[in-house]
């Protein structure tokens, strides 16, 4: 306690040198209790946030005390995380936030920075196994749902995905992008799953939240072009995610795509092009190619395909185009 006061005596007097001194000694004594000194670190880090560097090299120090005194504390380890994801060291962070996770049974916090970290590191099998176990401690925080949902979404588990994500729906009292986020990938589960019109429920009620969200109205405008149905609304949906970021290439795709379907082969070229040139992906090389063939340019149209099995497409219906240069007839 002496060292605390000496460090606030010399802090106000400008002396910091010996301030951070004395902070350093009062830390080294294992008997300064460890929510004294989760606080005054803690301190640390929110300034370090606001882009302090003298308060991020200085928690730093006290975050790596904490951890050689108190080895085992959840909050050492969980502060120690916090300035490594600050550094962005996400893998040494995600070990250490999994260290205080699994002696923490209160702070929901220290579970969802595990979650957010591992899922930054597409460390998916964790994610799902850590975010059951969060779901199970935390029932009524909605995020960790959403952990869940992703997670098994990358792992091809749309089922399971769909649960937790209509789970999560019911923890989103006051965070309307929480739920927003939950409603877009559930619109994406429920189109794997072949649900379409859950999936378009869930869509619409994404966009209700907010109407400009790009992702929301690319994917809903994709998935509706692949049914061929309701093909004006898609059209509508695509042209407004391209007014919001009109040099996304992917975004492109699903207008010229969209396109297509309505048979509209010269402007569909015109949108197709614009995606093509470039990096791009193989989908919208052969999706190019299609809207060639379509307007008699044959050759051409053979040259994209190569190009997209190059690139890694290599489905056998590409490999046919390319085979017998031409489209099965719808």
């Amino acid at each position: 306690m002496v060292h605390l006061a000496l460090h606030d005596y010399h802090r106000q007097n400008g002396d910091t040198a010996s301030a951070h001194e004395h902070l350093r000694k009062a830390f080294l004594n294992p008997d300064l209790d460890i929510e004294t000194k989760a606080g005054i670190t803690g301190s640390f880090f929110r300034q370090a946030e606001k882009n302090d560097e003298a308060a991020e090299r200085i928690g730093f120090s006290l975050a790596s005390l904490m951890l050689q005194i108190h080895p085992k504390a959840p909050e050492s380890n969980a502060l120690y995380a916090d300035f490594l994801m600050l550094k962005g060291d996400l893998r040494k962070a995600a070990r250490h936030y999994y260290a205080a996770a699994v002696e923490e049974k209160k702070d929901g916090r220290v579970w969802e920075n595990l979650l957010h970290i591992e899922n930054e590191l597409k460390m998916y099998d964790s994610v799902e196994k850590h975010s059951r176990t969060a779901m199970e401690l935390f029932p009524n925080q909605g995020r960790n749902y959403l952990y869940n949902g992703l997670a098994n979404m990358q792992k091809g588990r749309p089922v399971e995905a769909s649960r937790a994500l209509r789970d999560g729906l019911e923890f989103t009292a006051g965070s309307q992008g929480l739920r927003l986020d939950l409603l877009r990938l559930l619109g994406d589960a429920y189109h794997q799953l072949k649900e379409y019109s859950r999936s378009d429920e869930a869509f619409e009620e994404a966009l209700k939240i907010d109407p400009d969200n790009a992702y929301v109205l690319n994917n809903y405008a994709y998935y509706l072009s692949l049914r061929n149905h309701n093909l004006e609304h898609a059209a509508t949906l695509s042209r407004h995610s391209l007014d919001l970021q009109p040099a996304n290439k992917s975004y492109m795709d699903t207008y010229g795509w969209i396109l297509y379907k309505q048979k509209k082969f010269e402007d569909a070229a015109v949108w197709l092009s614009k995606a093509a040139t470039g990096n791009s992906s193989p989908v919208i090389m052969e999706h190019y190619g299609d809207a060639l063939f379509r307007l008699g340019r044959t050759e051409e149209a053979v040259k994209w395909w190569i190009s997209a099995r190059e690139q890694g497409g290599s489905t056998g219906e590409l490999s046919k185009k390319i085979r017998d240069k031409k489209l099965n007839e719808d």
